[in-house]
């Protein structure tokens, strides 16, 4: 690909009015002022362009539009040998010189006319008509499907190129002067030897692109009129058997020079059809076979009436909104979460496939995993049904807020519902563990098997199934059964064993709760268990206190609700791993009141060394630039919860000095070079951790001011209420560094001549008579600038001179 570009590029640029001139020798003495003056000389040191003359390159010339013509078809290595017999243009007759080149590159769609039947002879190409035959002729593909240009011009540009300008933008080919694009003005020869240049310095194209299917045969795609060949791995996904559903998809792909190597995301558009009448389900549905193909990205199903089949997803498959019906998948094995915001009350299947997350947006869906399925999880987030074959089990599967009814016709290993809003359990499943924790209502009625039941927030208010056995019923501490299930009394008879979280045996009813707790004082007790010098939450400790246990929670917390009263009561803390085990205090606990344990600190039993879990990487800042910063406690760890303490050195400090403020490391650059920064943790107890990164400051750029042609801008004279005057101000600027330029104007007599700047032309209306210093300022946006002054003399337009006129009539003589 890297020849081809070489190819079309000098090709483009040996556009020669005179006799060509070896590189070596030439000196362009009329490109000094040329803002592409360093491009034409790289190019011209490779022997990749020529002048007009000997000591002429005539940058600001402009080129017709059947001359690129020529150029561009002999760059492509065209068949020109071959015209058709009548012509496409009427301006391109069979006879003109250009004849057999266009037709050619109309042939290849890398050139069109300027309109219907008109290819524009004779005038010059421009700028917008430049990108589209770049992207055409080099096949680039945009990075974006979304055309968003950032010049202000951007609605002059042709509904036809704006596309095109945007991938050449993004290429950064032709980026315009930063504010304005000028989609409509000639080419220059400066201007396409910069965009050559960078051409020269852009990697290969189309390592990653995207676009849209248009055809598919044996042994090619063509994807946005571009034709690539199908690499080994990708043709059985690209094989014609797919190409029903495939034309119209979007892809995004990887290609090694010509061909398509890599499919990395995909999106499936067109629709299938619903059966008729005794028809088996999904039979007219649009199939995609895979063919065992591994996708490396993520699939997007935004069609209706879908099979996808024998397909491994290494990110997330979405089935889209775009689905109203039927989708069937089949030996499918996606890694990442399988999004179901499509579909409807007809089923969404899963068939002998692998899916580790399924979540469930679309309302009242029906979601159906069967043969041989595994699924490790299932997000319920709407009303939906969940089914499956008697030999699927659901390991987890979560109802969240928005899913107010839910029918689980399948076996659930761990059922968690967390919805702060009133909901419906109903379905023929069997249940091993449900965990209520959300706040609101939840009502079962199911009809299967339920192992354990528990309940972990206060709040929740459960009513169970009737004639459903359920083995085991665990409440928060200090909770009866009829505070939480609302049809206790019913159901009392159903459940095996009634507990608390704490593993308190628990009569269950409201009336036996209050009245044993009213025989005695009773209070309450809070406390949190932490851990090392850095006092992290420690997780499920056993904490016991009055012959009842309690784990502590993420936080490290712990609660006994309802205990006796009293003091010098012991409560006890046991964690393995740590020290004191156990660890012992003694409370009094005060009548009606909640008693705070003062904080519990363990100590690990085993000191460990602290981590480093990732490690800072090379760093490259700017001699000029403000540094970095970087949060250590994030990156270096201590198992043991041992607050660090860090010590930072740099060993070059005369490249890099270093700052530590707590655990926050600033890297501040001092001159040019690389630095070694070493980082120390020490946990207090013996035990440290060291990390080294390389820091390489790079020396500041030089930024300089824009330049000035030697000729100055030349005064300038006009009649009063004249031709408005037009300059081009990249005649007189220029900047050596590269660096777009912004202008500004002002005259010293606006009644006399105003001035304003449109992108760089400088346009100058005489009004009246008079004369008027008109100041130009050039900025390059990095604080460089350059003032420029003329003199504009408007006079007044000339007196009309007039025949003379008879003031009388002389009368005819005689004599």
């Amino acid at each position: 690909m890297k020849k081809k570009l070489l190819s079309i590029t000098a090709s483009i640029l040996l556009f020669v009015q005179g006799a060509p001139v070896l590189a070596d020798s030439v000196v362009f003495d009329d490109i000094e002022s040329s803002y592409a003056k360093d491009a034409i000389k790289e190019l011209q040191g490779l022997g990749m362009v020529n002048g007009v003359s000997d000591t002429a390159f005539a940058p600001t010339s402009m080129i017709s539009r059947q001359d690129f013509a020529i150029l561009i078809a002999k760059a492509l290595q065209l068949d020109v040998t071959k015209p058709p017999s009548t012509a496409t243009f009427k301006d391109i007759p069979v006879s003109h010189y250009a004849f057999p080149y266009v037709e050619a590159l109309v042939r290849a769609k890398v050139f069109q006319g300027r309109e219907q039947n008109i290819f524009g002879v004779g005038e010059m190409l421009t700028r917008e008509q430049l990108a589209v035959v770049l992207v055409r002729g080099k096949q680039l593909l945009s990075t974006s499907r979304d055309t968003n240009l950032p010049f202000e011009d951007r609605n002059e540009i042709s509904d036809w190129a704006k596309a095109d300008v945007q991938t050449v933008h993004e290429a950064g080919l032709m980026v315009g002067d930063g504010t304005y694009f000028a989609p409509k003005r000639a080419v220059e020869r400066q201007e396409l030897a910069l965009v050559v240049s960078r051409l020269l310095h852009l990697a290969d194209h189309n390592a990653i692109a995207s676009g849209v299917i248009e055809s598919i045969t044996d042994q090619s795609v063509t994807i946005n009129q571009h034709t690539y060949a199908k690499g080994e791995t990708v043709k059985g996904l690209l094989g014609q058997s797919n190409a029903p559903i495939l034309i119209g998809a979007v892809i995004s792909f990887e290609t090694e020079g010509a061909s398509v190597t890599k499919i990395t995301s995909l999106e499936l558009h067109k629709d299938g059809q619903a059966v008729e009448g005794d028809e088996k389900e999904f039979s007219r549905n649009l199939v995609l076979d895979g063919q065992g193909y591994m996708m490396d990205g993520n699939m997007d199903v935004k069609a209706d009436y879908i099979t996808v089949q024998n397909l491994q997803v290494s990110g997330n498959f979405r089935i889209g909104d775009e689905l109203k019906n039927d989708f069937y998948g089949k030996n499918l094995q996606v890694k990442g979460t399988t999004i179901v915001d499509g579909g409807s009350s007809h089923t969404v299947v899963f068939d002998n496939s692998a899916l580790e997350k399924v979540e469930i947006n679309k309302t009242e869906v029906r979601v159906e995993p069967s043969g041989s399925t595994s699924v490790n999880e299932i997000v319920v987030n709407s009303n939906a049904v969940v089914t499956a074959d008697a030999g699927v089990t659901i390991p987890k599967l979560t109802v969240n807020d928005g899913a107010a009814r839910v029918e689980i016709d399948a076996n659930v290993a761990s059922l968690n519902l967390q919805s702060s809003q009133d909901s419906v359990v109903s379905g023929t499943g069997n249940m091993g563990t449900v965990t209520v924790s959300g706040s609101a209502g939840v009502t079962f009625q199911t009809t299967g098997t339920i192992t354990k039941v528990e309940i972990t927030n206060k709040d929740a208010k459960v009513t169970l199934p009737a004639g459903v056995k359920i083995q085991s019923l665990v409440l928060p501490d200090g909770v009866a059964a009829a505070d939480l299930i609302a049809n206790y009394s019913a159901v009392s008879g159903q459940i095996s064993s009634v507990t608390s979280a704490s593993g308190q045996a628990l009569a269950g009813s409201r009336s036996s709760s209050k009245s044993s707790s009213s025989k005695q004082a009773r209070g309450t007790v809070t406390g949190n268990v932490y851990y090392g010098t850095a006092n992290k939450p420690l997780a499920n400790a056993s904490v016991t206190l009055q012959g009842l246990n309690a784990a502590t929670a993420a936080d490290g917390s712990f609660v006994f609700a309802d205990v006796l009263s009293g003091a010098g009561q012991s409560l006890s803390v046991t964690a393995d791993g740590f020290a004191p085990n156990p660890y012992t205090a003694v409370i009094d606990i005060v009548s009606g009141q909640t008693t705070a344990v003062p904080a519990i600190v363990l100590t690990s039993s085993t000191n460990h060394a602290p981590v480093v879990i990732q490690a800072i990487p090379k760093q490259t800042i700017a001699l000029n630039g403000s540094g970095v910063i970087f949060n250590l406690s994030e990156r270096i760890q201590d198992e043991d919860g041992d607050a660090l303490k860090f010590t930072v050195v740099s060993l070059s400090p005369k490249v890099a000095k270093v700052e530590l403020n707590g655990s926050e490391l600033k890297v501040t650059p001092v001159a040019a070079g690389t630095a070694i920064i070493n980082i120390t943790a020490n946990d207090g107890r013996g035990k440290t951790a060291s990390s080294l990164f390389n820091v390489t400051v790079t020396a500041a750029a030089v930024n300089h001011d824009p330049k000035l042609a030697a000729s100055g801008i030349p005064d300038q004279s006009a009649y009063a209420n004249g031709a408005e005057v037009s300059l081009d101000l990249t005649q007189s600027f220029s900047d050596e560094d590269g660096d777009a330029l912004t202008f500004q104007a002002a005259s010293s007599n606006e009644g006399s001549v105003a001035a304003n700047v449109y992108g760089n032309w400088l346009r100058l209306k005489p009004l009246q008579a008079g004369v008027s210093t008109v100041t130009v300022k050039a900025e390059d946006g990095k604080g460089g600038k350059t003032d420029a002054s003329f003199i504009m003399n408007v006079t007044a337009p000339p007196a009309v001179n007039h025949d003379p006129k008879a003031a009388k009539t002389i009368p005819d003589q005689t004599g």
